[in-house]
């Protein structure tokens, strides 16, 4: 079964499962329309009806009477036994005049979850901040022991640690990445390695009572996608299937390569064997908030479907009482082949590198020393100031870390730019975050490796000296 269509007949049904319930009145509070409301909640015309109060000192019929007085205000309203936090505005005609009142209602319930969210969406980016400058100099390290003489123990332990790293950096973007920190990037990317890395996730996800079978085409093709979107695919589609075998079972994860319509695509699917689904209910299972599940908010599949559209793909649906579940995720085939790894070029210029971190300094360092730049250390950004205004030669380039004690990044480049104008700027930073600031750009994302590091520098060299040939 393909996806179901949006149908305009849903549209009530949806509305009504949404958090927020919206409605007017006129001047004497007779409801005149509202959005949210469940076919039978409204027990009379007026909004002491359906607030069952005549209490006219009540929060609610305050702030409605004050909204026909012209001012906004808030209240706590109880509603289907939960909490709701309402704002009540006045209704105004063309030319200004009170008519009404215009209220909207959110489900506290729903607000705190959101708040939750924020707040540990805030000390994940800090942790990841840390985590990643961590990481960068774990790294560096390894790049720089893989360059000397080493035995054949002593080099499998330096083998180990970098392939630890990688994981621990990959990681870092996941955690990032679900709590809508890091930014979303659609490249080329292989799905089946990116399932593949998803084991242990998927594993802990699932439980012990839950059987996890992969069967992955590793020739399956790459698609263009950010990593974190096909992660989030895979997490929502598994979480309802976990859902759907309390009493345990199986999922099955497998990926391949097909052909529909003469397009080639790759094709995802989970199929569990849990509980199966109705006809009825299969025909809702992509409405926002619709749930079969006590407690839950009903967003799984929404999310993998919404995920899915914005990838070019589509999701197929197949599911029967009693005979488990298959979602299926079919996308665009990316048949472009990788571009063949081309070594960072060194150079000769000279840089100012500025980051609070002294490991991180140093592995820096290292990297852009051994490629032949000349290279000035600074701790912070006060220091790379007055540095930059005592050093006698040329600066090329800055690269600064953005989140630094007592002057940021972008701070400092605005602090060097009057006196050395021609000066060009790299920033790099562990806290997702701050690649969304449209003037950190160019930006370098921690942890970096030193090839990674290198390139970089050399584009933003490089850029500068094709402004000079332009004339610009």
């Amino acid at each position: 079964m393909s996806e179901p269509e949006e149908d305009p007949q849903h549209a009530r049904a949806v509305l009504e499962q949404l958090p927020i319930i919206v409605w007017t009145t006129d001047r004497e509070l007779r409801i005149t329309g509202s959005l949210g409301l469940r076919s039978g909640e409204t027990p009379g015309p007026s909004l002491h009806d359906l607030l069952q109060t005549r209490d006219e000192s009540s929060p609610a019929i305050a702030a409605h009477a004050a909204a026909l007085a012209g001012s906004a205000s808030t209240c706590e309203l109880d509603w289907r036994g939960r909490p709701y936090l309402a704002t009540v505005q006045p209704l105004r005609d063309a030319g200004g005049a009170v008519i009404g009142t215009i209220g909207a209602a959110l489900d506290a319930g729903h607000l705190r979850q959101s708040q939750r969210a924020e707040a540990i969406g805030h000390l994940a980016g800090g942790v990841a901040h840390d985590f990643n400058n961590l990481l960068t100099v774990i790294i560096g390290s390894c790049e720089i022991l893989a360059t000397t003489p080493l035995d054949k123990i002593g080099r499998k332990f330096v083998d180990e640690i970098r392939l630890a790293a990688d994981q621990g950096a990959a990681l870092s973007q996941r955690l990032l990445a679900f709590t809508r920190r890091q930014p979303v990037e659609a490249r080329p990317t292989d799905l089946s390695a990116v399932v593949r890395g998803m084991d242990r996730v998927l594993r802990r996800l699932l439980g012990d009572d839950i059987d996890l079978v992969a069967t992955l085409d590793m020739r399956a093709g790459r698609v263009r996608a950010d990593p974190s979107q096909i992660e989030q695919v895979v997490l929502n589609a598994a979480a309802n299937a976990r859902d759907a075998m309390p009493k345990g079972g199986r999922l099955t994860v497998k990926t391949s390569r097909t052909e529909t319509d003469g397009k080639r695509e790759v094709l995802l699917t989970l199929a569990d064997t849990g509980c199966g689904m109705d006809e009825a209910t299969l025909a809702r299972v992509f409405e926002p908030f619709f749930t079969t599940k006590p407690g839950a908010q009903g967003l799984g599949l929404k999310i993998v479907k919404g995920t899915v559209r914005e990838l070019h793909g589509r999701v197929e649906l197949a599911s029967k009482p009693g005979e488990g579940t298959t979602v299926g995720v079919r996308l665009p085939w990316f048949d472009d082949p990788p571009a063949a790894a081309v070594p960072a070029g060194g150079g000769t210029e000279t840089i100012l590198l500025v980051d609070d971190q002294a490991s991180v300094r140093m592995t820096a360092r290292e990297a852009l020393k051994m490629r032949g730049y000349t290279v000035l250390e600074a701790r912070d950004g006060p220091e790379a100031q007055r540095m930059s205004e005592r050093y006698r030669g040329q600066i090329h380039l800055v690269v600064a870390d953005v989140v630094m004690p007592g002057m940021s990044g972008p701070q400092l480049g605005e602090a060097i730019k009057p006196h050395r104008p021609q000066a060009r700027f790299l920033y790099m930073s562990g806290h997702a975050d701050t690649a969304q600031h449209g003037t950190l750009s160019p930006f370098l994302p921690k942890p970096f490796t030193q090839e990674t590091l290198a390139a970089k520098v050399r584009e933003v060299l490089d850029g500068e000296r094709s402004e000079r040939k332009d004339g610009r």
